[in-house]
């Protein structure tokens, strides 16, 4: 294969050490000795890429396959983005720094609904017509979404969808690309692959257990997002509608404390990191891990939980676990803004309980606590987010009262995304002036309570929305906003709504459209198979619709 010449560029950039590789852990099997080539790509910048869990189990399993190498590659910066351009300078891999089009097979991962620019100028930066029709011959394009399963918006891109969980489809994949050859539509039939060119049914794979945590993970060379272990306690959450900001198909499955004992011992003695970081936010046996984890693990390691539910004894296991007076915010999720609509959710949490649980965090000596939420829930009334405001408000008052100044509140607000195979598939969604509205009473009472409030942005709720419910035709709007300059939509500083806005209009898609209610039966994915009856989701959507006062 051959090797991009990229020392020309590295001055011309920030960080070059994005770009270089050569970090420790990062081994793959020899080019030359591979049968099957996998480049790796994350549509985020290296530093964001890098602190995804999943982005580290599937590069260990790949290159733990027979005659199979795996290389990683990211979205470039900006400024490496035009000197490549400027340069005609293809992307390239970090192991080997080798032209992504000599690769057999991108696998492109898409951690959320927003990431369709992203994915487009990866393609676009390899040398790939972004459009599949557009193509022919070089690697095949899959992508990897196992945080939903609507495949539409990405067919008119990739030549096939992985739908489930990538490491239960991952090796038979493989196995059979190394027998049949690299055309998808050999591989018809096979469960959790969905063939974007025949637009026809796919089963989604869900593993009944979690795959094995990577215990040799890439140690960067640069400060990344969460430059710790991530370790990923649990996946998955049935069918509620949301799951604390860390929505993943599949029933809930859980890793036992005993297996991330042993695997964040044998991951710190191969990396050399002292910090590690908890994923999962409802994982049931958090204080028996963290009892088992500070007995085994020096005090000179860090332990923190990324996110934990609003309610006092996830607050004491997740206090136990720094060992040492705790540091930086405690993240509470809250779930949506008032205790009516957290019951129609099916998150029976209520205020005394999140008060009592912010009373824990204080007395525990944690002097910053950040509640997290969804705004824009169907059927939310200013009421509601009045509710949360009064809530918040004694908080703070309990903070201080135990704290003193030093206590310190903020509120983090995403806004309700109704995804496929929940209950909300169906859900018509209040308008984004209605919505714009819901954010102003929180923004202006946060402001009046003197509250750190960092909150989406209605608009790209708006995108994140179509993708989520959308057809092909979101793929064309995406086109349209990637050449009117939408590159880093997952960042929400670099989001540019008037690219979005011209998009929507030249594909002819409109905000009330994105936002209507679906009808039974009418649905993009409903050639999914993922083994949840739709009569069992309907019922529970007519319970939440009259909850909710729809």
């Amino acid at each position: 294969m051959a090797v991009v010449d990229i020392g020309p560029l590295l001055d011309r950039v920030t960080r070059p050490a994005r770009y270089m590789g050569a970090e420790w852990n990062a081994r793959p099997l020899p080019t030359e000795e591979a049968s099957l080539k996998i480049l790796l790509v994350d549509p985020d910048v290296y530093e964001v890429g890098m602190s995804r869990s999943l982005f580290h189990s599937l590069y260990q399993l790949l290159n733990s396959l027979p005659g199979v190498t795996c290389h990683r590659a990211f979205l470039p910066w900006p400024d490496m983005a035009m000197a490549m351009r400027e340069s005609a300078t293809p992307l390239w891999s970090l192991e080997g720094r080798q032209p992504a089009l000599e690769f057999d097979l991108l696998l492109v991962l898409a951690p959320s609904e927003l990431c369709l620019p992203s994915i487009i100028e990866l393609l676009s930066l390899s040398g790939l017509p972004p459009l599949r029709q557009d193509r022919s011959g070089g690697p095949v394009v899959a992508v990897c979404a196992p945080a939903f399963l609507n495949p539409a918006p990405f067919s008119p891109l990739a030549d096939m969808v992985l739908l489930g969980d990538p490491e239960a489809i991952l090796p038979t994949l493989v196995i059979s690309l190394q027998d049949v050859g690299l055309d998808p539509s050999r591989l018809k039939g096979m469960s959790g692959v969905f063939d974007c060119s025949l637009q026809g049914t796919a089963r989604a794979v869900c593993a009944d257990l979690l795959p094995s945590y990577p215990t040799r993970h890439i140690v960067a060379f640069v400060e990344t997002v969460q430059d710790a272990l991530v370790v990923e306690l649990a996946r998955g959450d049935g069918e509620t509608p949301y799951a604390g900001g860390n929505y993943y198909w599949g029933p809930y499955r859980e890793r036992s404390p005993s297996e991330i004992m042993e695997s964040v011992s044998e991951a710190l003695a191969n990396t050399g990191y002292r910090e590690v970081v908890l994923k999962g936010t409802h994982y049931g046996k958090l204080q028996e891990l963290a009892h088992a984890l500070r007995q085994s693990v020096g005090r000179e390691v860090a332990i923190r939980t990324l996110q934990i539910p609003a309610q006092a004894s996830w607050v004491e296991a997740a206090t136990l676990l720094w060992a040492v007076p705790p540091r930086g915010s405690l993240n509470l999720w809250v779930g949506a803004s008032s205790q009516r609509l957290r019951d129609a959710l099916g998150f029976p949490l209520s205020d005394e309980e999140i008060l009592a649980a912010a009373q824990s965090a204080f007395l525990g000596g944690w002097t910053s606590i950040r509640l997290q939420l969804e705004v824009g829930v169907p059927g939310e009334k200013p009421a509601d987010v009045d509710a949360f405001l009064e809530l918040i408000g004694n908080v703070k008052r309990a903070g201080r009262a135990i704290r003193g100044p030093k206590a310190h509140v903020r509120i983090e607000a995403a806004i309700f995304v109704p995804r496929p195979f929940t209950p909300f598939q169906w859900a018509p969604l209040p308008s984004l002036d209605e919505v714009a509205h819901q954010v102003g009473i929180l923004r202006h009472g946060c402001r009046r309570k003197g509250i750190d409030l960092a909150v989406e942005r209605p608009e790209r709720w708006l995108v994140a929305t179509a993708v989520a419910r959308g057809d092909e035709e979101v793929a064309e709007a995406a086109l349209h906003a990637w050449r009117l300059g939408a590159r880093w939509d997952m960042r929400r500083d670099a989001f540019v709504w008037s690219s979005w806005e011209e998009a929507f209009r030249r594909a002819s898609l409109e905000a009330s459209t994105i936002l209507a209610g679906r009808e039974r039966g009418a649905l993009p994915w409903q050639g999914i198979d993922a083994g949840i009856d739709e009569g069992h989701l309907w019922g529970k959507w007519v319970k939440a619709k009259s909850a909710l006062g729809l």
